[in-house]
């Protein structure tokens, strides 16, 4: 069992208010001087597989992420008596640690810990829950039978396709385990068990096999348009889920295709189980493969699939578009090595170029750290007036973040956050994720910034490019004073020119590998 990126609900002091009663109100039990305050704890169990295939009890890759704002409903009852009903708790973040806590807006403390009392939690909380618990008859319940009309009744929306839709849907409910500690604080935690059951639907594999050239095939995900009401949430890039109610009469067929809509497939679901997920292998993953002539100008989306530069792209496939090809193939001059990215080989396909800026409009930015040598230069070589034999960007990029420390001491406003890096590696994957097999954004060598320039009046002929505009740091310094400067692309003059690395002198232009 994963314990979720979920902590304890309440602390200490955690301060509950029934809506529908005033203290006064409050069963004459919870004033005594043996009931405890409570405090609150949830743990999702995740979805288990149907076929039971595996070595443990659930996956972690099946587990319920709650986030801000998500919201659960708490009753606490003892025999047949309900003391607290449908308590609204809200996930916030602990300001002072960051933690996810659940609070309710009232503030009168919820009290109990007494004998015969059972605690019950459901998820996503529901305002209206009328007739949706069991009737209590003295005997004690499960969550499963204290919630049946809610759970028998639940309908999952037939668009599930962001992320609040299918959270949404994924209806979850569990008994309380009390603990009491000895601060007189009656602990609960509680296991929750998923009602719905998980519809897994996988996508081949696509690989593009390059034409005319020696390059490596080149394999990425197959991205599924669905069609009709029934819509899945994309959790990765070549897997999809769909939640129903395991209770229903009959399951929704779900359809779709793929390969620009040339391949058709349906999914119709069957004998699924509560808190269980089944997968359903689109094509039998059959590899997709494609014929591919790879030429810089090509569109990378953001899911790593490839576009020529001669098709007219649609607006969807406008707003999918991360980067541009600008070179082919793994530059003899790069000696990176890619393994440990999601590339997952030493040499690359080829490099694509960011549509955007990552600093800030008219604002330049400045290198890193003044006379300080990181090594980021072909020793023996001039790399002002042979640009072309650095192309090690990936390289030079990795070896600042270890100089600054790693990448969460990356920042834009001191020399040891190396900002221009910082602009490149941190800021603009936060707003521009790099596609998957790439190897993330990096701050281009003075070779494949050259090679940018060089490439500019084809970039420019796409709708979707911005033109480079001034100055633009590379990764490379400058090869006989590499401690105090850096040399870069200077568009308002010559081409390649230099400046201290302290100075906040250049724009910045991430790239990628892929």
């Amino acid at each position: 069992m994963k314990k979720q990126n979920i902590y304890p609900l309440l602390q200490a002091a955690l301060l509950l208010l029934l809506a529908s009663c005033t203290q006064e109100e409050f069963p004459t039990v919870h004033l005594q001087d043996k009931a405890q305050q409570l405090t609150i704890s949830v743990t999702d169990g995740g979805y288990a597989p149907a076929d039971g295939k595996t070595t443990r009890a659930v996956e972690n890759g099946y587990t319920t992420e709650f986030t801000e704002g998500d919201a659960c409903g708490l009753y606490v009852v003892r025999g047949t008596q309900t003391l607290y009903s449908n308590v609204k708790l809200t996930a916030e973040k602990d300001a002072a640690t960051g933690d996810l806590v659940w609070k309710s807006e009232n503030t009168t403390p919820l009290m109990g810990g007494l004998s015969d009392e059972h605690y019950y939690l459901y998820y996503p909380y529901q305002a209206d829950m009328s007739g949706k618990t069991a009737t209590l008859t003295g005997s004690a319940l499960t969550d499963t039978e204290f919630f049946a009309p809610l759970v028998s009744a639940w309908q999952p929306q037939d668009d599930q396709s962001t992320h609040a839709a299918y959270t949404a849907s994924d209806l979850m409910t569990a008994e309380g385990i009390a603990t009491p500690d000895a601060n007189n604080t009656l602990n609960l935690s509680f296991p929750m068990t998923h009602q719905m059951a998980l519809v897994v639907i996988e996508m081949p594999k696509t690989i593009y096999k390059f034409t005319s050239t020696n390059y490596p095939d080149y394999t990425t995900d197959t991205e599924a348009e669905f069609t009709g009401a029934v819509q899945p949430l994309r959790v990765t890039n070549d897997t999809y889920r769909y939640l129903v109610n395991s209770q229903a009469t009959s399951f929704p067929t779900i359809e779709g295709s793929y390969d620009d809509g040339s391949k058709e497939f349906s999914v119709t679901p069957s004998n699924l189980a509560a808190g269980h997920y089944k997968k359903y292998k689109v094509n039998g993953l059959t590899e997709l493969t494609k014929s591919y002539a790879i030429q810089p100008g090509d569109f990378l989306l953001a899911d790593g699939n490839l576009v020529p530069k001669e098709i007219s792209l649609t607006e969807e496939q406008k707003a999918s578009v991360t980067a541009i090809v600008f070179y082919v193939g793994h530059h003899e001059n790069d000696a990176s090595d890619y393994s440990a990215t999601r590339i997952g080989q030493k040499k690359c396909h080829g490099y694509a170029v960011a549509l955007q800026d990552a600093t800030t409009t008219n604002i330049y930015c400045m290198w890193g750290v003044y006379d300080k040598e990181l090594g980021l230069y072909i020793s023996g070589t001039n790399n002002v007036g042979n640009p072309d034999i650095d192309w090690n960007g990936y390289s030079n990029t990795q070896k600042i973040v270890n100089a600054a420390g790693g990448e969460q001491n990356l920042n834009k406003d001191t020399e040891a956050g190396y900002p221009a890096t910082w602009y490149a590696v941190v800021d603009y994957e936060s707003k521009t994720p790099a596609p998957p097999k790439s190897s993330g954004w990096f701050l281009p060598s003075i070779g494949q910034m050259q090679r940018v320039h060089k490439q500019g009046n084809l970039l420019e002929e796409t709708s979707v490019y911005s033109s480079l505009n001034g100055r633009y740091w590379s990764s490379s310094e400058l090869y006989y004073s590499p401690h105090r400067s850096v040399v870069h692309v200077d568009l308002s003059k010559y081409y390649l020119d230099v400046s201290y690395k302290n100075k906040e002198e250049c724009y910045v232009r991430p790239i990628l590998a892929f």
